[in-house]
């Protein structure tokens, strides 16, 4: 996530230790915790259209950099109880084929 904007926007994180804040107090702050809450909230709607439509819980798998992050937002939330983490569930899914 952080990648990205550095790309876009060298100076935004020129200091990688952010601290957790629910409004960010500076603007990486404020980006980083804005592009999480997306996150988490992307994940909640996907969780919660596949409970409308299919009348059971989602099994949410996340994979990538920030699933760890991710899943302690979603647990400080309390948004969800069935989802695992996979860092390399790329890796699995191209040595399966």
């Amino acid at each position: 996530m952080q990648e990205s904007i550095i790309v876009k926007a060298p100076g935004v994180f020129s200091d990688s230790r952010l601290t957790a804040e629910v409004f960010g107090s500076d603007t990486p702050t404020a980006l980083y915790e804005g592009c999480l809450n997306s996150l988490v909230g992307a994940v909640k709607n996907a969780a919660m259209s596949f409970e409308a439509q299919f009348s059971r819980k989602a099994k949410i798998m996340l994979t990538g950099g920030d699933a760890d992050v991710i899943v302690q937002k979603l647990n400080e939330q309390r948004l969800t109880e069935s989802y695992s983490i996979h860092p390399n569930l790329v890796f699995h899914g191209l040595n399966r084929y």
